[in-house]
């Protein structure tokens, strides 16, 4: 559920110099024409020109026309000979909100914490700390963490738990499918925010028990999920701390893109809470991005380790660093089940 990087003719094609000295402009016209409501217009109506767009957005015409012809400069709408404009068919469903790919909450969630924060990668480049406390006002409480700042509004909050969905449940459900699940019982999902993973889990398992596991701030998200997907007889949601508080009990734990907000130190604490909890046999899953030994890939992976950095100071992680963590904090019988989308799963087991 990611856009592709531009398949053009143009000269960034060849030159990844030129694309990266003009990917702010990239940015700021993909974020730009859903803020103002192009895309879905476009999905709706198939092809429209910049004339019939600025005239039902209330828009200037001259400026629509620049702005989509840079954005088919990227690749990221079509411009035909009749001058008018559509969404390429690869694009469609992430850019229609009545789709389970849509990515406009990601978009959201990009344009009110993570672009404001790449400002200060300077500062991050030098101190190895993360900066999402650039955030708070002099006046404001000392938020003790990242997701207590982001959660502290609701329409920050809203953007956020939209696109945890949007990243995982699609791809929850291919895993699931995979079987890392077979012998599960009851599923408590750590840090399951909007409830995604347990939803698929419980839709396609139709024996299983889950429990979302999270901060008190987040149940009325996850809780309006449950009831709109039919879950509640066998999902609830369970309010808590996972570093201070009792961890519910069940057979297997999964953390959906948990670890990657949080350093080596503190996953390797927490991995070893849910060993002690965890019966014999029971196991572990890890829901996460993972990059290539050499780091370099794949690209939104890489990207997205760079938006941890600033957001949390986590970061995401190699197969093999996955598996000395696991190991580090006793798990055995390591195995990864990969997905054909960028959330795969990392699978350890209490033996002993």
């Amino acid at each position: 559920m990611q856009l592709s990087v531009p398949q053009t003719p143009h000269a960034f094609k060849s030159s990844p110099l030129s694309a990266a000295l003009y990917g702010f402009v990239a940015t700021s016209v993909l974020m730009t024409l859903h803020q103002a409501g192009v895309y879905q217009l476009l999905v709706d109506d198939e092809s429209l020109s910049a004339n019939e767009i600025a005239a039902t957005l209330g828009l200037n015409h001259l400026s629509v026309r620049r702005v989509l012809d840079a954005a088919a400069a990227w690749g990221l709408v079509e411009c035909d000979e009749f001058s008018k404009y559509r969404i390429p068919n690869q694009f469609k469903d992430q850019l229609d909100y009545r789709h389970e790919s849509y990515l406009g909450s990601i978009f959201d969630h990009f344009i009110g914490n993570t672009i404001p924060l790449a400002e200060y990668l300077p500062e991050a480049l030098k101190s190895g700390d993360a900066q999402w406390q650039r955030f708070l006002g002099a006046n404001k409480r000392l938020a003790t963490h990242p997701f207590e700042n982001l959660f502290s509004e609701s329409e920050k909050a809203q953007a956020f738990h939209d696109a945890m969905w949007n990243l995982s449940y699609t791809v929850s459900e291919e895993l699931v499918e995979n079987g890392i699940l077979d012998e599960t019982r009851k599923l408590v999902d750590v840090g399951g925010g909007s409830g995604a993973f347990v939803v698929a889990a419980l839709k396609k398992k139709p024996d299983l028990i889950g429990i979302v596991y999270d901060l008190q701030e987040v149940e009325e998200f996850c809780v309006r999920n449950l009831i709109k997907n039919r879950v509640t007889e066998r999902a609830s949601f369970q309010a808590g701390n996972f570093w201070t508080d009792e961890i519910p009990s069940g057979d297997t734990y999964t953390l959906g893109y948990v670890m990657s907000n949080w350093n080596d130190e503190k996953c390797v604490e927490l991995l070893g809470r849910i060993w002690k909890k965890l019966p014999f046999g029971g196991r572990v899953i890890i829901l996460d991005r993972i990059l290539d030994e050499n780091r370099s890939g794949p690209f939104p992976g890489v990207m997205q380790d760079i938006a941890m950095m600033l957001e949390t100071g986590g970061m995401h992680r190699t197969e093999k660093h996955f598996h000395e963590l696991l190991q580090k904090s006793g798990y055995k019988n390591i195995r990864i089940t990969r997905s054909s989308a960028e959330k795969h799963a990392i699978v350890g087991i209490k033996i002993e």
